[in-house]
């Protein structure tokens, strides 16, 4: 296990000062409109969508600012469970993910969903699917504490004893959280992750790198993956990529951002993910992959050019962001 550095340890003592602000719209996600752009904005946000280039361009119009929420198309439509690569799966829906990874030692799955109702009736679907068996779920990976990630845990936890790890302040928030009536709590506090560090499951390494700005400790993953033809990928999922609206957490953001950029160009991350489809426009992807056969082209393959310009596109709507909010 890799403990923080200095520069990191201070990061996250900022985060912390904006947990509140993170932690009041955790349950609900509710987000102010934002204010009209200024003239640095707009030349951030320009700058955005040039290096989004096709592939991104309305993950960049969303990012930085102009489109808020999460699609209604998204919210709507319901997906069919999809095999990316030989070990990895989409089980999620079409607003929220979950995805799950096929170890030799079990299975990993990254987030939840929105309740326990979710994954009986998506993500245990989604596995059996694919021949994988929920009872070998060994490790849950939270991004964040937000209710549609965690919400589904307890499911695997009580029937499977599988253990949940997350990074320590998105478990304070967990444990703080309000339930709305009807809603299945998150899972208890497990297993701790630190900025770094690599959990191995099988002969699958998960290294965890802190992305703060969504949440405070939103955690973004890299894994090795392998696609039909046998050739060997680097996996990024990039956890919480909307920050929240104020300077602060932009801050963090970008901040963050530029940590996992130097962590990605040092380990040949070419495969992007998200946890949400809409803040990378990767809908279509996942339809597709759900009836891809083998040989056809992959969309998840961006190369490490594309991953790099998926990050240096949300770096300039980051920024966009900071201006906007500084010129309101």
């Amino acid at each position: 296990m890799t403990q923080m550095n200095g520069k990191r340890t201070a990061l996250l003592a900022a985060a912390a000062l904006c947990s509140l602000a993170a932690g009041s719209v955790a349950w609900g996600q509710a987000a102010a409109p934002p204010p009209p752009p200024g003239p640095v904005a707009e030349a951030h946000k320009a700058a955005a969508v040039k290096i989004a280039g096709a592939r991104y361009h309305e993950a960049a119009l969303h990012q930085c600012g102009g489109r808020p929420g999460i699609p209604a198309a998204n919210r709507a439509i319901t997906l069919a469970p999809a095999r990316v690569f030989d070990n990895l799966y989409y089980v999620g829906l079409g607003w929220v993910g979950a995805w799950a990874v096929n170890t030799s030692d079990g299975v990993v799955l990254i987030d939840t969903l929105n309740s326990i109702k979710d994954v009986e009736e998506t993500i245990v679907p989604g596995l059996k699917a694919y021949g994988l068996d929920p009872a070998r779920v060994r490790y849950v990976i939270l991004t964040h504490n937000h209710a549609d990630h965690v919400s589904g845990a307890r499911y695997f936890v009580d029937r499977y004893k599988t253990r949940v790890i997350a990074a320590g302040p998105e478990w304070d928030l967990m444990e703080k959280a309000t339930l709305r009536p009807g809603q299945d709590p998150p899972p208890r506090r497990d297993l701790t992750l630190v900025d770094g560090q690599t959990l191995k499951v099988g002969d699958t390494p998960f290294t965890f790198i802190l992305t703060p700005g969504h949440t405070p400790a939103s955690t973004s993953i890299i894994f090795p993956s392998t696609d039909d033809a046998g050739k060997k990928h680097m996996v990024a999922l990039v956890g919480g990529v909307t920050a929240q609206p104020t300077i602060a957490s932009q801050q963090l953001a970008y901040d963050g951002l530029e940590h996992l950029l130097a962590f990605s160009k040092a380990n040949h991350v070419d495969v992007e993910l998200v946890d949400h489809p809409h803040v990378d426009d990767s809908l279509q992807l996942l339809q597709t992959a759900a009836v891809r056969k083998k040989g056809d082209p992959n969309g998840f393959i961006v190369g490490e050019a594309g991953f790099q310009s998926f990050l240096g596109m949300l770096r300039e709507c980051y920024l966009s962001n900071i201006a906007n909010l500084e010129h309101k």
